[in-house]
Parts: C-alpha cells; structure tokens; sequence
C-alpha cells in the first residue's frame, strides 16, 4: 500500500516589525465632557397622586375540609368472559442437547 505524496506547504511569512506601543507611558487624559441631556432626567410631572387611603382587606373566611367519611365501593369480582375460541396449550420443549463424547473409562 503506498500513500500519494503530500501536496507542498507554504511556509508562513516572517514577521519582522514589533508591534507600535505609545510613546509616553502615561495615558492621555481626556479633553471632552460629556453631552448635556436635552431635559433634566424626570422632569415630567406625575398626573395622579399615590393612593394614601386605607383600603379595606378581604375578609378572612377559615373554611375547614369536610369530615365527612367517604365509603368505598363494595367490592365486586368479575367473571373473565368466555373465549370464542380456545386457548392454545402450553407445550414445554427443551432446546436439543449439544452432543458429547462417551466418557472413558479408568482402569
């Protein structure tokens, strides 16, 4: 079995510039403020009052389970109907045994 040749591989091209860095260690500090919002944030006036009233709460109802027992119903057995057509028989048959030789003898 003989594999076909690999097919040739570029070789990666070297890098040879270092990456730029800034040339002062110091970060610059920033020279912009931020813009001014157009509106005062929540200058719109509310239009309805809080709710300040005492409102009554529901009235508590304690509601107890029903004690009331539950009879079960009377126990009934049922009579398995009648097949239209009988049953098969059941017939036990034990799978053939492998053969083996006759035992020898010792003397």
């Amino acid at each position: 079995l003989t594999l076909p040749p690999l097919p040739a591989l570029l070789a990666p091209e070297p890098n040879l510039s270092s990456p730029l860095f800034p040339d002062s260690v110091e970060p610059e500090l920033k020279t912009r403020r931020p813009l001014e919002p157009l509106a005062p944030p929540f200058a719109d006036k509310m239009l309805k009052r809080p709710l300040l009233l005492a409102v009554p709460s529901p009235v508590i109802m304690s509601i107890r389970p029903p004690l009331l027992v539950v009879l079960r119903p009377a126990s009934t057995t049922a009579n398995l109907p009648i097949p239209l057509v009988p049953l098969p028989t059941e017939i036990k048959t034990a799978p053939p045994r492998p053969p083996l030789e006759a035992p020898v003898a010792k003397t």
